[in-house]
């Protein structure tokens, strides 16, 4: 069996033992690539004794070639899951303005577009990161994100806590994965402002 089957078939079941995880990001981390070979005996036991048996078989040539593959799915799962949580809690802040009941519409059209302003400024501030190809560094991208908690009225919730949660495993990674999480988040801002102002405020402006 090729060595880019077993990493992936080992990711597999990282990853599904990782969704029932209280913390699966966490749990992602625990199982770096580092520690494949603490790891892989035990989630492959009973499951898949045949990829077990091949890798208790195989010389070190074979393991470090799955370690590397293993590497790289493993860095594109983390760079996803850590773009679109990022991303997720962006796209609960407009959800929270919309759902705000003790504002009145009109309001609500002008903190949405005050929030679609700030987002804006943080994409044209990622773009010109990517164009240099240079990651932003934690403290930026963690006080980017602290600016547009505030302007969505974010700030006095827990808000600040799980970005810094999310913003700690960007930190951990290379640059190149960190331009991948911007990326995956530009692209969600892009979609999310164009949710706002195409959907959110028009609905608010006809009721």
């Amino acid at each position: 069996m090729e060595e880019n089957l077993v990493a992936e078939i080992i990711l597999d079941r990282v990853t599904n033992y990782c969704r029932d995880d209280d913390t699966p990001l966490q749990c992602m981390a625990k199982h770096s690539p580092d520690q494949l070979s603490v790891f892989a005996n035990l989630l492959l036991a009973g499951k898949n004794d045949d990829i077990l048996e091949l890798i208790q078989k195989s010389d070190k040539t074979f393991l470090d070639k799955v370690q590397e593959e293993y590497n790289k799915l493993w860095k594109d799962t983390m760079v996803t899951d850590i773009g679109n949580n990022i991303a997720d809690q962006l796209g609960l802040i407009a959800e929270y303005m919309m759902g705000y009941d003790e504002i009145d519409d009109g309001k609500k059209v002008r903190y949405l577009k005050g929030y679609v302003t700030v987002l804006d400024k943080f994409c044209k501030e990622i773009n010109k990161y990517l164009d240099d190809s240079k990651p932003m560094s934690k403290g930026t991208l963690m006080d980017w994100l602290k600016k547009i908690g505030k302007a969505g009225s974010f700030s006095k919730t827990n808000y600040n806590d799980i970005m810094t949660y999310f913003v700690n495993y960007y930190n951990m990674l290379d640059d190149n994965d960190k331009l991948g999480i911007l990326a995956i988040i530009l692209d969600e801002i892009v979609n999310e402002m164009y949710v706002i102002e195409m959907e959110y405020i028009p609905n608010l402006l006809t009721e």
